[in-house]
């Protein structure tokens, strides 16, 4: 099997593991504030499905950068990955009144500029230092 190949078994090795984890933190919201798992199960969908997408596109993202040695593209999709985390999550518990203030102007603002730090960073990085191509 060539190394740039992975089967749908590589793909999915992860779920499971997050589908427990989900499914442990909904028990102890469910516990602890009396929230049906109705509601819960659209919450942990939606987080699990976000984390899914970052490990499947941190794959491509990781060959990609083994050959280039450029990592902003990775800064700038855990940044993505961090955004979209934080909003679902203000979205829900906002939605089941378990935090009162609304955090989403602070999330709008500071995850995309740590993000455009970090991507200028190892911008200037990149620079001092050029790429070497690793061979395989």
């Amino acid at each position: 099997m060539d190394d740039k190949t992975y089967t749908f078994r590589q793909w999915m090795t992860p779920v499971p593991f997050l589908v427990g984890i989900a499914i442990v933190a909904a028990e102890v919201i469910h516990v602890s504030f009396r929230i049906g798992w109705d509601q819960l199960f659209g919450a942990l969908l939606a987080l699990v499905g976000i984390q899914v997408c970052l490990y499947i596109s941190m794959l491509w993202i990781r060959e990609r950068a083994l050959v280039t040695r450029d990592l902003r593209l990775g800064i700038v999709a855990s940044g993505c990955y961090l955004l979209a985390f934080m909003l679902t999550l203000d979205h829900y518990l906002l939605r089941w009144k378990i935090i009162s203030t609304n955090r989403l102007p602070d999330d709008l603002v500071l995850i995309p500029i740590g993000t455009a730090v970090a991507v200028v960073v190892f911008s200037l990085w990149r620079r001092r230092h050029p790429a070497t191509r690793v061979r395989r």
